[in-house]
């Protein structure tokens, strides 16, 4: 029966041992416990260390075991170093008696104990060389001896030996070896390039075929038997697959002693492989290995044995494609080629030449396309091959125009396999074919000048126009056509997006503006999608093109003529908002379109049913404006975004017009619209700023009847329905609001909805900052804001008390501010932040629990106290700042020592009675605090 190595009690304690002693000092006594669990290892003894007693001990290797020398190994770097050149030399004789031990027979994971305990031994002793460099040179000799064993004990041992112990062991190895951070000194290049003609000769590798085969012929219910129906299912059965490993261990071993020639300090001797691949593709690179002839003809083998297997390979391949046969999975013949390749690549980068043969299966590659063989189109040797062209305009220069060629005509004319591939495999492939000629250009416009680039993007602008795709001219050609003219757009957009060059990107931007549309075609979507990308590299003046074409086609009513176009426009809009933080300083000309596009589009639908009288007409009207809410939403949503943009003078009032045509066309409170863009809404609510500017005093009567969303004429039937909806909202008769005009419904009406959700998003205090407002309060609007108001608060304590824990972070932020308000020197502010503050308390009476509310309390009543005393002492010096250097809080006041006093008074008494009441629901926790 399996059983899982990596989630087992035994190893998740030993992993916790490890990693506390990695963080701090391993002592003797941690060592002997490890130890003590490690498998007995013949004529070794580690006096003072361990002895022949303990809970463990075995002479068979099990995965108890197995993990403890694993666990061992990682703890030698914080041992006592007295100790550790006793523990290395410990360790590797675990690596000397490898091919002598008898290992647990189970399978884990479908891999066995011997691969698993290998793989993790290995990998230990090479960190070990890379943390303590003093071990490295005995560390890596063990090792590399350990591997030259395999070629002799391959060829020597019984079948069912090499099969279920030497090969499992040599995959685990070659993993390890892969994988390390650790860098092999030069002098192991030359036996590594070696060991190939032992390790994979043909005797060796027909021992293994004969070793496969024989562990087919087992029982059953042997081990030996399972272990071969596992490797069928992970697929190591073949001496192709030691092939590829020992590939995969050649190419670690180039990439390793290459620098890049980049400033990040990432890329390290110690730098991931992951990290190390992504350098390659984007800088270029230089050998670290010996400038001599013995390395150059160990680099010319290698090129040459990478090359050997590729071309053996790929004519066989070629030969089962023209055949229509399926190939074998363990032939392993896209993985081999492809690496096979990467290696000679890298080879060629360390040489610093590369020759016509690499350039030759380069376009080999690009011109047969992905490999079809049967039924299945592998694209792992065509994504090799451009990460190969990559790699070579990156350290060739001179090749700038051979490889800017291939790839273009990889575009232009591409091979016919590639119409059999799914749409994900495609855009993968043009996105990496796309980079690689970017990179080319960016070579040619450095070494010859934009007048090259542009002479390129010509030359593939008259490729798109020869198409001329259209809806009238499909026919059996169509699918390549369609395939071509996408994949020359995209190159087009990556050609700017990679140079960012302000005149390249105004010349694609131009380009591909004047094909969009002219004439109408399936290519448009695709336009429009990579106009984001433009975008997002371009100056403000092109980025500003980009959005008014998107504004443009948003303005225009959906038909089923332009629909395709429109959808595509709101998606790179949306795409737009969701990447434009790559540009933070083009945030205030995107915000500042989406808003006007949105008010524009909201009056015109406005006018639409005005002209049309249709009230049916209304809802799929309004879906063509709702739409854009998801996008503002993600535009404001960023970490970065700067909000007060949002509160400048423009920017304030076309947000003001979004929310009156939110509640016009029904976002806020229909059922449908809600379900679709709820979520949105509340984002775009946190957000927004009060719908009043603090410094408009007459805002509520004259601009409102004067704004352009307001003004419009209306139907009686909406009207009324406006009116009933507030009515219901107030809990007040619908003709008692008859004296209120439209104007004022609709902002009551944004006024509440917005508010409401932002209180269900976690702040209710927000709409008590009207109050703040000199010009609210005495306009005959405030007793209904009083009403929203508490209907806010409400709104926020039921989204609370649905919380598993309604004492959180979001009540206790809320319940500050509130106390805060109740303090402020506006007397109708204060009048309803107290308010406000009250009824939290009567329904989380255990905020006052809260150590920090508690210290609030107390500085409040201190301050206004002090406010009190300054008035009364400072009778010709009035101070009007208070400030609470422990709760952070400043409370401007006026003066007027009767107000200041009743405002002592009254804070004085709810703090009282809040201390009160929270003391009796949890005295234990409320005298703590206090004390």
């Amino acid at each position: 029966m399996e059983c899982s190595i990596n989630h087992c009690l035994y190893e998740d304690i030993l992993q916790s041992i490890s990693e506390t002693a990695q963080q701090s000092s391993t002592s003797l006594d941690d060592l002997r416990r490890i130890l003590l669990q490690c498998p007995i290892l013949d004529g070794v003894r580690l006096n003072g260390l361990l002895d022949d007693g303990g809970d463990y001990r075995s002479d068979e290797i099990t995965q108890r075991g197995g993990k403890a020398v694993v666990t061992l190994a990682r703890m030698i770097p914080s041992a006592p170093e007295s100790e550790q050149e006793r523990l290395v030399e410990y360790l590797l004789e675990f690596l000397r008696q490898m091919l002598s031990f008898k290992f647990e027979q189970r399978l884990f994971e479908g891999k066995p104990l011997v691969e698993l305990f290998t793989h993790d031994l290995v990998r230990e002793l090479l960190d070990i060389a890379h943390v303590c460099p003093r071990f490295e040179p005995v560390v890596a000799q063990e090792i590399w001896n350990f591997l030259e064993e395999f070629s002799s004990a391959l060829a020597r041992d019984d079948l069912d030996r090499t099969f279920s112990l030497i090969m499992p062991s040599l995959i685990g190895l070659l993993d390890a070896l892969e994988q390390t951070r650790y860098v092999f000194a030069d002098k192991y290049f030359r036996p590594l390039l070696d060991l190939s003609g032992k390790l994979l000769h043909t005797s060796v590798l027909d021992r293994v075929r004969e070793a496969v085969q024989a562990a087919f012929e087992q029982p059953e219910d042997s081990y030996i038997y399972g272990l071969a129906r596992a490797g069928l299912r992970h697929c190591k059965l073949s001496g192709n697959y030691l092939i590829l490993c020992y590939l995969r261990v050649m190419r670690a071993y180039l990439i390793r002693h290459l620098k890049f020639a980049s400033d990040q300090a990432a890329i390290s001797s110690s730098a991931s492989m992951a990290d190390r691949w992504a350098a390659l593709n984007e800088y270029e690179a230089t050998s670290l290995l010996s400038n001599d002839d013995e390395v150059h003809r160990v680099l010319r083998g290698a090129y040459v044995m990478a090359g050997q297997y590729f071309s053996d390979l790929y004519a066989f391949a070629i030969t089962l494609r023209d055949e229509d046969k399926a190939c074998s999975s363990d032939l392993y013949a896209s993985e081999i080629m492809s690496t096979s390749l990467l290696v000679s690549t890298l080879s060629a980068v360390h040489l610093r030449t590369v020759d016509e043969s690499l350039l030759s299966k380069l376009d080999s590659i690009l011109v047969n396309g992905p490999l079809r063989i049967g039924n299945f189109s592998d694209t792992t040797l065509h994504s090799a091959c451009l990460q190969a062209c990559t790699i070579l305009v990156k350290n060739f220069r001179q090749l700038r125009e051979r490889i800017g060629d291939l790839m273009a005509n990889a575009l232009v004319s591409p091979a016919n396999s590639m119409q059999q591939l799914d749409d994900q495999q495609v855009t993968e492939l043009r996105s990496m074919t796309v980079k690689s000629l970017g990179f080319c250009m960016k070579v040619v416009n450095d070494t010859d000048g934009d007048e090259r680039v542009v002479a390129r993007i010509n030359m593939l602008l008259n490729a798109l126009y020869a198409l001329a795709i259209t809806p009238e001219n499909v026919d059996e050609d169509y699918l390549r056509h369609r395939l071509v003219s996408e994949s020359i757009v995209a190159a087009i957009a990556g050609i700017a997006s990679t140079l960012k060059d302000d005149k390249v990107t105004a010349f694609c931007l131009s380009i591909l503006s004047r094909r969009l549309g002219n004439p109408v075609s399936p290519l448009d979507p695709v336009i429009l999608d990579k106009l984001v990308d433009i975008a997002l590299v371009a100056p403000e003046n092109v980025f500003e093109e980009v959005i008014h074409m998107f504004t443009h086609i948003g303005k225009q009513r959906s038909s089923t003529k332009n629909a395709a176009i429109t959808e595509a426009a709101l998606q790179s809009q949306l795409a737009l908002a969701r990447r434009i933080n790559e540009r933070p300083d083009l945030y205030e000309a995107f915000l500042k379109s989406l808003l006007t596009l949105f008010t524009e589009k909201g009056i015109m639908i406005q006018q639409m049913l005005q002209d049309s009288g249709k009230n049916q007409q209304m809802s799929s009207l309004a879906a063509e404006l709702g739409v854009l809410l998801p996008v503002l939403h993600a535009l404001i949503s960023h970490e970065d975004f700067d909000e007060k943009l949002l509160h400048k003078q423009e920017a304030a009032a076309l947000m003001r017009n979004v929310w009156f045509h939110c509640v016009l066309f029904g976002f806020c409170h229909e059922p449908a619209w809600l379900r679709e863009w709820g979520d949105a809404l509340r984002g775009i609510a946190m957000k927004t700023p009060l719908l009043v500017p603090p410094s408009a005093a007459t805002y509520l009567d004259e601009e409102v009847a004067l704004n352009s969303v307001l003004r419009r004429g209306f139907s009686d039937q909406i009207v009324q329905g406006l009116r009933n909806n507030l009515a219901a909202i107030l809990s007040e008769p619908a003709s008692a609001l008859r004296q209120l005009s439209f104007g004022h419904h609709m902002f009551l009406l944004a006024v509440y909805y917005m508010e409401t959700f932002r209180a269900q998003s976690g702040s209710c205090s927000h709409v008590f900052k009207y109050f703040e407002i000199p010009g609210v309060n005495a306009n005959r609007l405030a007793p209904y804001l009083h009403t929203i108001a508490s209907k806010v608060l409400e709104a926020f304590m039921d989204t609370q008390m649905r919380q598993p824990n309604c004492i959180n972070d979001y009540t206790l932020r809320e319940m500050r501010h509130l106390m805060v308000g109740s303090c402020h020197g506006i007397a109708d502010a204060h009048t309803q932040y107290l308010r406000g503050a009250e009824r939290m308390m009567e329904r989380f009476p255990m905020l006052m629990a809260d150590r920090n509310l508690v210290y609030l309390a107390l500085e409040l009543v201190q301050l206004l106290w002090l406010s009190c005393e300054a008035e009364i002492l400072e009778e010709y010096s009035t101070d009007y700042h208070f400030t609470s250097q422990l709760c952070e809080v400043t409370l401007e006041l006026p003066d007027n020592l009767g107000y200041r006093r009743d405002l002592l008074n009254r804070v004085r008494s709810v703090v009282e009675k809040w201390i009160t009441t929270a003391y009796k629901q949890s005295p234990d926790e409320v005298s703590a605090v206090l004390q």
